[in-house]
């Protein structure tokens, strides 16, 4: 049994270090908001579901690629809104209806401060509706037949990658079940040894 402790000792260190090494990761956080274009509700057109949807996927997928560009990720880092980002458009079809039937813009922001993933995000899903306006009034589109966005889920900051609990059970549970087991094969080892050099 004393020669176990060396190893149980040696494993135990070992395993406290992987978990210190699991908290001290920098944990990533990810806000992610999700925006829908939809077309006015005219008095001769109450129903948006009867317009053709191509406008709207059009509209969409313009500002989700001006969102990403240089100018407008430059202006949100001018404001200290670092970090990174990602706006795309998102099918929302099914098998029978796979065309879009409404265009969705899912905006996604990653950092390892929480309140800069969810500020950044923020800031995306707002400057959505800024541009789709900004290009309607250079249009000269009147304001009655604009297209309007609306904000489905507003970003959350969430953490996604660093020191989840399942972590800490994993590298924990890891480290003890090989410890014990190493200790066991080396006394079983020795014990080998033993009958060995004295059956010689």
């Amino acid at each position: 049994m004393t020669r176990r402790w060396p190893v149980l000792l040696i494993g135990l260190l070992c395993t406290a270090s992987a978990v210190l090494l699991v908290h001290k990761r920098p944990i990533a956080y990810q806000a992610c908001g999700s925006v829908l274009v939809t077309q006015p509700v005219a008095v001769g057109n109450p129903n948006v579901y009867d317009n053709p949807q191509q406008p709207l996927v059009t509209a969409t997928s313009v500002i989700a690629e001006q969102l990403m560009s240089d100018s407008v990720q430059q202006m949100l880092q001018a404001k200290g809104l670092t970090a990174a980002y990602q706006a795309q458009v998102v099918n929302t079809g099914t098998g029978q209806a796979p065309s879009y039937p409404e265009p969705l813009t899912s905006v996604c922001a990653s950092s390892y401060n929480a309140e800069l993933s969810q500020r950044t995000a923020d800031a995306v899903v707002t400057q959505f509706g800024v541009i789709l306006r900004a290009r309607q009034v250079a249009a000269h589109i009147a304001p009655a037949s604009f297209l309007t966005d609306a904000v489905l889920a507003m970003p959350a900051s969430v953490p996604v990658t660093g020191r989840p609990s399942q972590a800490y059970l994993g590298v924990a549970g890891i480290g003890l079940i090989s410890t014990v087991a190493v200790a066991l094969w080396t006394d079983q080892l020795l014990r080998r040894g033993r009958k060995g050099y004295s059956s010689t």
